[in-house]
Order: C-alpha cells, then structure tokens, then sequence
C-alpha cells in the first residue's frame, strides 16, 4: 500500500476525513491540509531541470525543447522563466578593482504594427558581469556605470568614443588586445544560447527574457556546483 505523506509538509500523520469524488480524503495532522492520494499535478522536476540545462548550455530554441520532452513551448518557457527569476539580481563586488566593458549586438523582435520587423539593441556587458539594455549611446553605457559604481574601479575597455565621454582618463585603460576575455565571454553566449544567435529565428522578444537568459547562464556556467546540482535532480531518474 502507498504510503500517505501531505502533500503540503510531507507529514506522515493523518487521519481519514471522509469522501470526494470517490477517493478516501486525509487530514493531516500537522498542517491541517485536506488532501487525496492522486498523482502530483505537473511534471517531474527531473524534467524541468533537463529543459533548463538544455536552454541555457544546449544552444536549443523553446520549441526543441518541448519537441524532445512532449510539451509545449510555453511550458519550456516558464519552467526556465521561474527558475531565472528565483536567481540573485548579479552585482559586481565592493572590492573589484578592475572592471571590463564590452558591447553585444542582438536583435529584438517586437509588435509589427508599431516597430516594423524589430530593432536592434545592444547588450552592454561586463566581467565581471551585470549588464543592461540599450543602444550603443551615452544613456545606456551611464546606466551601466551607475549600476555597477565607478567609484574605486579601473575600466578595461575598447577605443569607444563614449567610454572616454563618460569614464575619467585615470581610471580608463583602452585597446582591442585588453577585452580578449570578454569578447571571447560574448562570443560563449552566442554559442551556448539559441536566443543569441546572429542569424537565427530564434529571436528574443522581451526585454525581461534577454535579462533572465544571461542570469541563468551565468549562474550555470561561471559556477560549476550549480551546474552539477541541476543535473543531479535530472540524473536522479536513473537511480
């Protein structure tokens, strides 16, 4: 016989109260929940974690992903929404010194009616990393600077006109052979998410989700543990 756990709190002590729909109905004993012995609602956890490490490391579309595992797009798409936003908003640290900028063209896809076939955008990024949205202009790369706090920092950057506008010379260092590691960090995103592809159907249409795909493929990558932790809840079906 199945064992009877709440399906809240996992407890194990119960009492019977009654019939609903012609299955035996529990009360437990801890929590007060009223409940039946029927299948979870959802899919497996095991499932969801495969879809995410397929999304942020496989180069896989919403669409692949829910072709390979039997459900929709949309499912794939707030499995790896939820799992983004429960993640830490990224900062660079109080006692990085250096600080490296770079810019990452991408395109946005938006309404028709209003935008024509999409714009472009640029990614303004850093190692190490946040970022923020924008054009390549004075407005976005200020953003930046205050989201990240100039103050105390030293600026690895390429020989942008802007970055001299708004960067004091002291604290500025430029050159092409200065940003090798986060161009070859740019060129990582493109080559691990669908989303990022230069030539591509795969295009992003929200803001919010070019945010949340660079959050999660950080925590995934730059912190091997994390990684390994979302693949044992996927591996944990062959045990």
């Amino acid at each position: 016989m199945t064992d009877v756990i709440c399906k809240r709190c996992q407890a194990t002590g119960y009492v019977k109260n009654g019939m609903v729909r012609g299955l035996q109905r529990y009360k437990c004993q801890s929590c007060g929940c009223n409940f039946t012995m029927t299948a979870a609602r959802g899919k497996p956890a095991a499932m969801k974690a495969l879809a995410i490490v397929l999304y942020a490391m496989g180069n896989m579309s919403f669409g692949s992903i829910g072709r390979i595992l039997g459900v929709s797009d949309v499912s794939v798409l707030n499995w790896v929404r939820a799992e983004a936003r429960a993640l830490p908003e990224p900062e660079v640290k109080a006692e990085q010194v250096v600080v490296t900028l770079d810019e990452m063209w991408h395109f946005l896809k938006k309404s028709l009616e209003k935008h024509g076939f999409g714009e472009l955008m640029t990614l303004s990024l850093t190692k190490p990393w946040p970022h923020v949205v924008g054009g390549r202009d004075d407005a976005t790369c200020q953003k930046l600077l205050d989201k990240i706090g100039a103050k105390g920092r030293i600026f690895v950057t390429d020989d942008w006109d802007g970055y001299h506008r708004l960067i004091p010379e002291k604290q500025l260092f430029t050159g092409k052979d200065l940003t090798i590691h986060i161009e070859q960090d740019n060129s990582n995103i493109r080559h691990f998410i669908a989303r990022f592809r230069r030539k591509t159907k795969v295009v992003s249409k929200s803001k919010e989700m070019i945010d949340l795909s660079l959050r999660l493929y950080h925590h995934l990558h730059d912190t091997p543990a994390n990684f390994l932790a979302k693949c044992a809840v996927f591996a944990s079906i062959f045990a």
